[in-house]
């Protein structure tokens, strides 16, 4: 009676965690991080690859998605908003509620997974947003992105999108694309936080949501092989090193971001940029033209055991935040899981603590003497 009792519990205790892939390629993920009474989603597409002639066609996708799905005024209501982004490696859509709203936004997340009729006035309005977006933009984007173009070369297109190609679609040609940028092999949606219900329920709502979806051919994505190890770009507004680097979980990529973070905090201003793709990636700090590199050179020589044991402790303590954060944790696992379906979120911390000063001190150098033009 005993023993059948205890295993009756064992049964009916809830996962903490779900991590699936589903029949016809989505992926689900599920994580409890109780507490906060908020609930984390992410939504991420990262099946469709870009050309010459179709360069902006995620960007464009996300716009007219975000605006066809009725879901910014019923988040405001729950003091929520929706963050739409398109990376290197996805369309993003991500929000935050209380966790009693979870059922609710769930059904809006799995109407954006759908495809949308988009019409010609549509995309004629959201071209012309975009246009005004790329007038806004922060010069040390441009300069992040024009990195990008040093260390990878033609194949590094900025997801922003070329204005010339976008100019040349229509909603028929558009049809077929939004269908490859919501295409569920690189689909997933991930949730992670203070769950109402055990993971198992979320996971199997999850499922009905992304399980409809049929499978639809896609181009592979264009490898992108590293043209340089470093880069110096500059602009009248500031300067800007890039350090080539691989995935998010990479001892190097993880010692790259630690020199970033220490010269961040020895530089007045400094700002990083860690923008891992899964196929390539890079670790930028940008400056300000008041303080350029050869300036902040001059004045680091010497000091870099000690930033690199600054950035060795920031680092630390940005892994811990991001495998215990809801929001950063379900865009990690959501942007990670169609490239890599057995990816493990632990080893993040795990790779972080495993780093050495040596390994971020090389780092620092190695940002040192690229600011130097050398």
């Amino acid at each position: 009676m005993v023993v059948s009792l205890l295993l009756g519990l064992l049964v009916h205790q809830d996962r903490p965690t779900v991590k699936e892939t589903l029949p016809n390629g989505a992926s689900v993920f599920v994580h409890n991080i109780s507490g906060s009474g908020r609930v984390s989603i992410t939504l991420a597409m990262t099946a469709c690859s870009e050309t010459a002639e179709t360069h902006g066609v995620r960007h464009l996708v996300e716009h007219l998605l975000a605006r066809s799905v009725p879901i910014d005024k019923p988040l405001e209501a729950m003091g929520a908003v929706l963050v739409a982004e398109t990376t290197r490696d996805a369309v993003i859509f991500q929000t935050t509620v209380p966790k009693q709203q979870l059922a609710n936004v769930m059904g809006m997340f799995g109407d954006l997974a759908k495809p949308a009729v988009f019409t010609a006035d549509a995309l004629s309005r959201e071209r012309e947003v975009m246009r005004q977006e790329a007038a806004l933009r922060a010069w040390r984007v441009g300069l992040v992105s024009d990195a990008w173009g040093r260390l990878y070369g033609p194949t590094a297109l900025d997801p922003f999108g070329n204005p010339d190609a976008l100019a040349k679609m229509t909603p028929e040609s558009l049809a077929t694309l939004e269908r490859q940028v919501q295409a569920p092999r690189g689909l997933s949606l991930a949730i992670v936080g203070d769950l109402d219900s055990d993971a198992d329920k979320v996971a199997a709502r999850a499922r009905e949501l992304l399980s409809p979806i049929l499978p639809v051919d896609t181009v592979p994505p264009a490898e992108m092989n590293v043209q340089s190890a470093s880069a110096f770009v500059g602009s009248a507004e500031g300067e800007a090193v890039s350090v080539a680097v691989d995935g998010f979980t990479d001892k190097v990529s993880l010692a790259t971001l630690a020199a970033g973070f220490g010269l961040r905090a020895w530089i007045a201003g400094a700002e990083v940029f860690f923008l891992p793709s899964q196929r390539a990636g890079l670790v930028a700090v940008v400056l300000d033209s008041s303080n350029g590199w050869a300036h902040a050179g001059a004045n680091l020589s010497g000091k870099e055991a000690l930033i690199a044991q600054t950035g060795l402790r920031l680092l630390k303590a940005w892994s811990s935040e991001t495998t215990n954060s809801p929001s950063a944790l379900s865009r990690l696992m959501a942007v990670s899981l169609p490239y890599r379906p057995g990816f493990n979120f632990e080893v993040l911390t795990e790779a972080a603590n495993g780093l050495s000063r040596a390994d971020v001190q090389a780092k620092v150098a190695q940002f040192l003497k690229a600011g130097k033009g050398q």
